[in-house]
């Protein structure tokens, strides 16, 4: 019995077509040491979308920061003078947002990658550090069509029927009214949408291939990643 042929190698472009229709063959033919083009190109479309459709996200984004503001004014004894500045520091963050967005697309994929090696360790995946950030990498390309389809959404849809990003998001968020609605309840929802999820497949996926552990295996392994990630939404809902 003789030995599988190892992937052929391919043009590195075509693991950003494959990663959405064949995200195995991407992951067996990529090694641990192959993460950082990818994340640049990553880094590259995420800073041309996200400038591109800021004018249509913004007004989300501002309504967001408004109940934000508002529920935290409700529960402060402020005077309208510092209602008035922190108002004032609200307006000049906003136009922070689209570096933020950048930076945490360099810097997340990072940590996914970290919590994926080291939760795969736990279900007996033999992957390295290297090749789980190469996964956590390729993952959040979904997010890239996201972007655009959240945009897409924002321009097409009433304005009266944005009221957030929950208002645009592909999941059980865009059904829940955000202002009868919890924070926590929404954030959790968001944790649902559907390029988050297809990231967290994708994850799966990678971790089986590169892992070498069952598909039951991966996807607990995903599942406790996506945990991670919703940690902050978790306490918002435990916190009403």
């Amino acid at each position: 019995m003789t030995d599988a042929a190892p992937p052929q190698k391919t043009a590195l472009w075509e693991d950003f077509l494959e990663i959405f229709y064949a995200p195995s063959r991407v992951f067996a033919r990529r090694g641990g040491n192959e993460w950082g083009i990818p994340l640049l190109v990553l880094i590259v479309l995420a800073a041309i979308l996200t400038f591109a459709t800021w004018g249509l996200l913004k007004p989300l984004v501002d309504a967001e920061s408004a109940r934000a503001f508002a529920e935290r004014v409700s529960k402060l004894n402020l005077t309208p003078e510092q209602i008035e500045q922190q108002r004032d520091a609200i307006a000049k963050f906003s136009g922070f947002v689209p570096i933020i967005i950048i930076a945490a697309t360099a810097v997340l994929p990072l940590i996914v990658g970290l919590f994926l090696w080291l939760v795969g360790k736990a279900v007996g995946a033999v992957e390295s550090l290297g090749e789980a950030i190469m996964i956590g990498v390729y993952s959040y390309f979904p997010r890239l069509i996201g972007s655009v389809v959240l945009a897409g959404q924002a321009a097409l849809m009433p304005e009266d029927k944005l009221k957030g990003l929950a208002s645009v998001s592909i999941g059980p968020a865009r059904f829940m009214d955000p202002e009868q609605t919890s924070a926590g309840m929404l954030a959790m929802a968001g944790r649902l949408d559907l390029f988050i999820v297809w990231s967290t497949v994708l994850l799966a996926i990678g971790l089986k291939v590169k892992g070498k552990v069952s598909m039951g295996q991966a996807a607990i392994a995903a599942f406790v990643v996506w945990l991670l990630g919703s940690i902050q939404a978790i306490a918002a809902l435990v916190r009403g």
